[in-house]
């Protein structure tokens, strides 16, 4: 991995402040250490606009100054829109002194935004103008929100707020000797934003979390976090991975950040800015490995590219880095500097990070959940053991609650980066925490200091015989031995024999039958599947076997994080016929 140690340096004045108690003291310490140093840019209308921190400061104090103006204070303002700066200063002025924030997924429908907007008690929304339908036929009609502003000039007809007019009024009332905002002190402990969760196994919960929490996060990352001058971010910032772990930390450090305007620009604008680095979710480092191979079996060239992988990777056991140099030209399609990626939000396959360390880009890999702010551990050293997620952050504790004989048990969490608990639902907090131990859901054990994880609690399999099967195990080894599949969900299901319910695991497996059978029929390719499926299975235990099987060619149902529905996939599949092996 290269040697980062200069960031380190650059930030000895940063972390000899100390401890960062707030988010309104970031965006004072950021103006205050980088100054005009560009931190934002992001293209509109065909050019590039360019941010500095103390631009940040002086908007961020402008619009929260009209906000509490307005009499928001103390108030849940929601916030609906694409990633923009705009979207940066309105997070900020709301949670550096007027009142709570709601960033809400974009993505929702009507129906889902207005019944978020409902449970986080918002009484106002700050919104991009794309959502200006929304908001005067559905938000509107609900009778909740009583303020709405848009970020531009496409905004409210009936209230004539825009974000543009509020930062301009603000300006004028802090000329004036306005100091509500500018002089707030902040509690830490006082909730700064409610996030809510994807939804994936339930109901969306709203996480509260409070200043103390995402600074204990940011906090964190900035004493072990390594990063590059430049970074590239394409997550939704409504995520707490991208909003707490890339865009704040970053804004903190004087780290010059590129907001892309689009995914379908995204090749583009990374070889127009050049970023050193970014931060992304486990499906873009499987999009670029599985791009990189389908490209190299296409032009004939994969034999080529295992022979470069091989050589490049016995180079580095003798100390030579030469990565850059052996696949320049497919660095350069990702702009030609990235040579970092931050890789958090979902399971990643360990083939996937071991694929993309090869080739010269350096993978640090986390975990962690909304309900921690969100980083639990971070593995700075991937490509030695990509199969671990590190040890624990800074400031973060984590235990193994009832572990088996080989170690394995429910993870839990402890620390300042804690959720305060769920919004309005206190059942559901008192069943996440136990003697102030966070019940993550996930199964994992601690291996020499590093967490080590297996599966989520509620995807368990448990069989007749009492034996648990972790799914995801399965899915791995599939993976790694099957390259024309995709993505795959292994779940339990009952099989009819005889008039006899049976129970049995299944395999959906997703693949390109045109990329990797072509000319096969559908009779062969099931034939051809399962003969590889029985190969995967003699590498498993018995009771871990994989008796049917199913081949989709429609991607998975997912979430809006991008997380595989299990459970809807499950139900889309009730039915179906199995094709046993």
């Amino acid at each position: 991995m290269k040697n980062r140690s200069a960031c380190f340096k650059e930030r000895e004045r940063l972390l000899k402040m100390g401890p960062l108690p707030d988010i309104k003291e970031l965006v004072h310490r950021a103006a205050l250490l980088n100054g005009d140093k560009p931190v934002l840019s992001e293209m509109r209308n065909g050019s590039m606009y360019t941010y500095s921190s103390v631009n940040i400061m002086d908007d961020v104090n402008a619009l929260g100054t009209a906000l509490i103006d307005l009499g928001l204070e103390g108030r849940n303002i929601a916030l609906l829109g694409e990633n923009s700066y705009i979207w940066i200063v309105c997070y900020l002025a709301v949670v550096c002194g007027t009142g709570t924030v709601v960033p809400i997924d974009r993505e929702l429908t009507a129906e889902d935004i207005c019944r978020l907007l409902k449970s986080a008690d918002c009484e106002a929304i700050l919104f991009s103008g794309a959502y200006l339908g929304i908001i005067e036929n559905s938000v509107r009609d609900s009778g909740m929100i009583k303020t709405c502003i848009s970020f531009n000039g496409s905004g409210d007809s009936e209230q004539g707020l825009t974000v543009d007019s509020l930062i301009k009024r603000g300006k004028t009332l802090l000329e004036n000797g306005d100091s509500r905002f500018t002089g707030k002190e902040i509690d830490p402990l006082k909730t700064a934003v409610i996030l809510f969760t994807s939804g994936t196994t339930g109901p969306n919960k709203g996480v509260v979390l409070s200043h103390r929490n995402i600074c204990t996060n940011i906090n964190a990352l900035a004493e072990v976090m390594p990063n590059e001058p430049t970074s590239f971010s394409l997550l939704p910032f409504h995520h707490s991975f991208e909003c707490n772990c890339h865009i704040l930390p970053c804004i903190y450090a004087g780290c010059h950040v590129f907001i892309c305007s689009s995914l379908k620009r995204l090749l583009a604008e990374m070889r127009m800015f050049k970023p050193g680095m970014t931060v992304v979710v486990p499906l873009f480092l499987d999009t670029i490995y599985r791009t990189i191979r389908a490209e190299a079996k296409k032009t004939g060239a994969e034999k080529k590219l295992k022979t470069a992988i091989r050589i490049s990777n016995a180079l580095l056991r003798l100390g030579i880095d030469l990565r850059r140099k052996i696949f320049r030209q497919i660095c350069d399609m990702l702009g030609g500097n990235l040579s970092l990626i931050v890789c958090g939000g979902a399971p990643a396959d360990p083939e996937v990070l071991k694929g993309i360390y090869a080739i010269g880009i350096d993978v640090v890999n986390g975990y962690g959940l909304t309900e921690c702010s969100p980083i639990v551990t971070i593995n700075l050293k991937t490509h030695k053991n990509p199969a671990s997620v590190g040890p624990p952050v800074p400031y973060t504790r984590i235990r193994i609650d009832d572990p088996d004989e080989s170690g394995l048990g429910e993870v839990l969490v402890s620390g300042d980066n804690v959720m305060c608990g769920y919004y309005n639902d206190e059942a559901a907090t008192a069943a996440t925490f136990s003697d102030g131990w966070l019940r993550t859901g996930d199964y994992g054990k601690i291996v020499g200091g590093s967490l080590m994880l297996t599966g989520r609690k509620k995807n368990i399999i448990i069989l007749e015989n009492g034996k648990n099967v972790h799914p995801e195990e399965i899915e791995e080894k599939i993976i790694s031995h099957l390259p024309y599949v995709n993505e795959v969900v292994v779940y339990p299901a009952v099989l009819m024999v005889t008039g006899i319910p049976q129970d049995v695991i299944v395999a959906d497996l997703h693949i390109d039958p045109e990329a990797s059978f072509s000319g096969a029929s559908t009779e062969e390719i099931h034939k051809l599947v399962a003969e590889d499926l029985r190969k995967v299975n003699k590498r498993l235990p018995l009771f871990k076997n994989v008796h049917c099987m199913l081949l989709s060619q429609e991607d998975f149902p997912r979430s809006h994080a991008m997380k595989i529905l299990r459970h809807k996939l499950i139900e889309n599949n009730a039915g179906k016929a199995l094709i046993k092996l």
